[in-house]
This record gives structure tokens, C-alpha cells and sequence, in this order.
């Protein structure tokens, strides 16, 4: 589960630096995008007749202590997942369903437009894919709203979020119909 919310960091840093390159003023007066620069004149990179650029079949033996196998002397170092939120109407954590969905709901947010709700993030691997939004506690429920997609693809979804009696699971109720049971996931 960790590695889909660190592959959904890592898609979202990826998106928003690709951003920042394809805006930023790089100081040409416009003359040319900050994306197509270059501080060096010509590319670089080694001749197809370098010998030394040939890879070698045999590994280099080193006294470097992070070389060879990393599964050597592995440990487990994955934290124990805790209770979830003991109270009916905190819902702060991830849940996830059987099948793969997982909806990660985060701290309020303390600026801008959305300041006082939470971070939603809901994925469904085999359906709409990542889907970014907001959501805030109604009550005892959850409501959330996420956008999923881009362009013509874009598409916004809906639901309410309930907890289970026991509190170890949601139930999410998603307005266009349908509902999805996740489990606390930590």
C-alpha cells in the first residue's frame, strides 16, 4: 500500500515540476520557451567507438558496503499499521477495499481557497485511475468530491463516506450509484 501512495507522490511531483519547466521565466524576454534551453552547446555522451564506453560483463569488485545483493540480510522495517480513528466522525488515514481501491483522506488544509477541508486522494486501479480532490466531515459522515483525469477524459466523482460500527471500515456511497466497502489500511 505504501508503494501506490509513494508512486502517487511521485506522479504528482512529476507532474507539477514538468509544469514549473514548461512556464517559468527563464529571463529571454519570451524569445523561447524555459523547456527548450540548454546551458550546454552540444550534446554529450560517449562515442560508439570509446572502448571504454562498451559495458563490461563482468561486475567491478568493490569494498563499497552498499554494493552487492539488497535483499541480503533484509529486514522488515514496514511500521505496524495502528488503530483507525476512534472517533465516528474522524476519518484521517487510508482505506482500501480488497480489489485495490484506496482512498487516503489528509490533514485539513490551512490556506487558500479549500483552507479547512481535507486532502482527498482516491485510487482505483482498474477504473478511473488517481483522482485528486477534497472532502469534509458532515457529522458523523465524510463527503468527498475528486477529479479524476484530464481533458476529454476528465470526469468528477462524488460520494459520502460512513463508518462501520466498529469503525474498522467505510462504506462509500458515490452519488451517480454504487458503493464501495474499504477496510482501515493505516
Amino acid at each position: 500500500m505504501a508503494l501506490i501512495v509513494g508512486g502517487a507522490v511521485v506522479l504528482l511531483a512529476l507532474i507539477g515540476g514538468g509544469t514549473y519547466l514548461a512556464v517559468r521565466d527563464d529571463g529571454n524576454d519570451g524569445k523561447q520557451p524555459a523547456a527548450g534551453t540548454s546551458v550546454s552547446p552540444e550534446p554529450t555522451g560517449s562515442s560508439a567507438s570509446d572502448p571504454a564506453a562498451e559495458p563490461s560483463a563482468e561486475p567491478e569488485a568493490t569494498d563499497d558496503p552498499l554494493a552487492g545483493d539488497p535483499t541480503e540480510d533484509a529486514e522488515d522495517t514496514e511500521e505496524p499499521v495502528g488503530p483507525p480513528p476512534a472517533d465516528r466522525g474522524d476519518f484521517l488515514g487510508q482505506w482500501q477495499a480488497d480489489a485495490g481501491q484506496t482512498l487516503t483522506i489528509g490533514a485539513k488544509l490551512d490556506s487558500g481557497e479549500m483552507k479547512g477541508k481535507n486532502s482527498a486522494i482516491w485510487i482505483d486501479p482498474d477504473g478511473e485511475g488517481l483522482c485528486l480532490g477534497v472532502g469534509q466531515n458532515q457529522g458523523d459522515d465524510f463527503r468527498l468530491a475528486v477529479r479524476c483525469g484530464r481533458g476529454e477524459d476528465e470526469k468528477y466523482l462524488a460520494a459520502t463516506a460512513t463508518k462501520s460500527p466498529d469503525g474498522d471500515s467505510i462504506s462509500l456511497k458515490w452519488d451517480e450509484g454504487g458503493t464501495d466497502e474499504l477496510a482501515w489500511n493505516g
